[in-house]
């Protein structure tokens, strides 16, 4: 007999799980919660978080299986789930490559202008993607004196 108890990462599961469509009834469902679940509690903690993970993610114009039979067949090993920690950190990089291109395009532009020219540029929005590299000069210049 299976427990009717079922747990709460299971129930979120279930809930993000697409319907399908099924001819015979007319409408969208989602069948199969117990065999579901039995397959669920033989998955291990690690497959339970990456097929909680995985049914999040967008599934379109795909024939979508009963979620029991997803899980056995593990098709959640299928999808590449998107890590928010990688994501920051391309992002992060992708943004230090474009300051480098920026210091080296323009550094020296910058470099040629007065502290008072600078502090002018500074307030700019037009400039806005280059305020960081107006304040390392800006930095520089009142550091040296000039």
């Amino acid at each position: 007999m299976v427990n009717k108890q079922y747990s709460e990462q299971f129930l979120q599961f279930w809930h993000d799980y697409p319907t399908r469509w099924i001819k015979s009834s007319n409408r969208y469902v989602k069948i199969g919660k117990e065999l579901a679940w039995l397959q669920w509690r033989k998955l291990t903690v690690a497959e339970r978080v990456l097929a909680s993970q995985a049914v999040k993610c967008e599934v379109t114009s795909q024939i979508i299986p009963d979620p029991w039979r997803w899980l056995r067949d593990k098709k959640f090993r299928d999808f590449e789930v998107v890590d928010e920690k990688r994501e920051v950190f391309k992002e992060a990089e992708k943004r230090k490559r474009e300051r480098e291109k920026i210091r080296k395009e323009d550094g020296a532009y910058y470099r040629e202008k007065s502290i008072k020219d600078l502090e002018e540029c500074r307030k700019s929005p037009v400039l806005s993607n280059h305020w960081f590299l107006i304040d390392e000069v800006l930095a520089e210049k009142r550091k040296d004196g000039k």
